[in-house]
């Protein structure tokens, strides 16, 4: 387009001018900018429109379409915030973010994880090539803290991060204040793939603050001026295939022990084979110390999905929780 440089080829020059203002606006007036989609900022939408065209001759100046005005640059921000634009696809491709696995209770003070999906919803049935994707994440940082991502998913990303958007929304100057922007670019000729079954994107860590139920961890359309949750395809260039956006939430309980020595051990581990399977008598204002003068008091402490009885998935989360010795 007339906003990068003409040199009649997109290849790593463009790269690097797109770069060295990652996530600034620009004025699309200027020539040897990178807002290849006129929006008045180089983001993501610019990395996938010269990722779907790189290496490949550029149009002719005079056969690309006038730099937009800034009042256009902000009616078209409005437009893709509202999910009005006319490069989102609401049938297919489709690409639903999600989070997994969800735990249900989560130890005060302990880390968890939370793997954030993309889940092709192609109405044909088949896989959805992704580019890149900005992902708003929100969350109560007085119940959690994110203390960052994990790349363990089967796919590489050549940008995994909350990168730097001070000049924007400002949302990543802090990813312990409640909102960040995730952002994961895909390698050129070699795009990311949503299966049906879900692939793995990263991992998100939190650390658990305080206690209570219904700690939601949520996937926010968009927040601010500029940040939008956007999920590109590899098909065509600003292919914008974001589907449904799913949240997750988690109870946070204090750490269940029975005989006051404040962890959770093989005391611990005793009473819960003697309460597995049996009946649990519930008594939140029963303090740890009264728990271990009888087994079917000290019951309610193992009941961590709170369904009446100490089972198989009471016991998996025991586990997790475990700190002290164990056999």
């Amino acid at each position: 387009t007339a906003t990068v440089g003409q040199d009649d080829v997109i290849d790593a020059v463009d790269f690097s001018i797109l770069a060295s203002r990652w996530n600034q606006p620009i004025n699309a007036q200027l020539s040897t900018g990178a807002d290849a989609t006129g929006n008045g900022v180089q983001d993501t939408a610019d990395f996938t429109a010269l990722q779907v065209n790189a290496f490949t001759q550029s149009d002719a100046s005079d056969g690309c379409a006038a730099a937009s005005s800034r009042s256009d640059q902000i009616a078209r921000g409005s437009e893709e915030r509202s999910g009005k634009a006319t490069s989102v696809s609401l049938g297919s491709p489709r690409v639903n973010l999600t989070w997994g696995p969800e735990p249900r209770v989560i130890s005060d003070g302990a880390t968890f994880d939370l793997g954030l999906y993309a889940i092709s919803a192609r109405s044909d049935g088949a896989n959805q090539s992704i580019a890149a994707m900005d992902v708003i994440v929100r969350w109560d940082p007085a119940r959690v803290d994110l203390i960052g991502v994990l790349d363990n998913g089967p796919y590489r990303w050549i940008r995994s991060e909350f990168a730097d958007d001070s000049a924007l929304d400002g949302l990543n100057n802090s990813i312990h204040d409640g909102d960040a922007k995730y952002t994961a670019l895909s390698s050129i000729g070699n795009a990311a793939m949503a299966t049906t079954d879900g692939l793995l994107v990263t991992t998100f860590r939190f650390a658990a603050r305080s206690e209570g139920a219904g700690a939601d961890i949520v996937i926010e359309p968009a927040r601010g001026d500029y940040s939008v949750t956007r999920v590109f395809g590899a098909d065509a260039a600003n292919q914008i295939v974001t589907g449904d956006l799913h949240n997750a939430s988690v109870s946070i309980a204090p750490p269940q022990e029975c005989d006051g020595d404040e962890d959770i051990d093989l005391y611990e581990f005793s009473r819960l084979q003697t309460c597995f399977t049996g009946w649990v008598q519930m008594n939140s204002e029963l303090l740890p110390s009264a728990y271990a003068s009888d087994p079917l008091l000290c019951c309610a402490a193992f009941d961590y999905d709170d369904d009446g009885d100490v089972d198989r998935s009471d016991a998996q989360l025991f586990v997790g929780l475990a700190n002290g010795p164990m056999p």
